[in-house]
């Protein structure tokens, strides 16, 4: 027994090793996203097209009106030029996440943005004549409605990894 304590602890078996291997992390180049295996983005593409359930079921009961949400592409491209393709004016919130490093944007288009408004107001959620930035009321209301967005994301990533999102920053001109 004395002689066991004294000899350095087995190599774990491959089996261990095989799962530390798969923990770790490994830092994300956003300059250039096609870093992402076929088997990672399938797996994303499950989680979202879930997560996108999810809301189909959440939302007509936060909303009071029937809608539908459906996953339609899990698309890898660099910040830049996601942020070239937005329209403007649009919605964007910045979201952190708690035990995990960095953020995240939801981005609601201006004729997405402005129906939810006006249907949390009473409205039926028609799209204004003319398009425009939000104001400052209408991000404070579109603030509750995304509490129900990053709740349910927060509860779709709870089998992989556990964390609770905040909303840290909100802008209606993307540039």
């Amino acid at each position: 027994e004395e002689m066991a304590a004294l000899l350095p602890e087995q190599p774990a078996d491959d089996a261990t090793r095989d799962r530390e291997r798969r923990k770790r992390v490994v830092p994300y180049n956003f300059r250039r996203p096609d870093r992402l295996s076929k088997e990672q983005v399938r797996s994303l593409y499950l989680l979202h097209d879930l997560y996108a359930h999810s809301l189909s079921s959440s939302l007509p009961l936060f909303l009071r009106t029937a809608s539908e949400v459906n996953l339609i592409s899990v698309e890898q491209q660099s910040y830049g030029d996601y942020m070239r393709g937005l329209a403007d004016p649009t919605t964007i919130f910045s979201v952190a996440l708690t035990n995990l490093k960095g953020v995240f944007v939801i981005e609601l288009n201006t004729s997405i943005a402005l129906p939810i408004v006006d249907r949390m107001l009473g409205g039926e959620g028609q799209v204004p004549k003319e398009l425009r930035g939000a104001t400052d009321l209408e991000l404070n209301i579109i603030e509750g409605f995304l509490k129900i967005i990053t709740d349910g994301y927060c509860e779709a990533w709870k089998p992989i990894v556990e964390f609770e999102a905040e909303i840290i920053g909100r802008e209606t001109h993307p540039q």
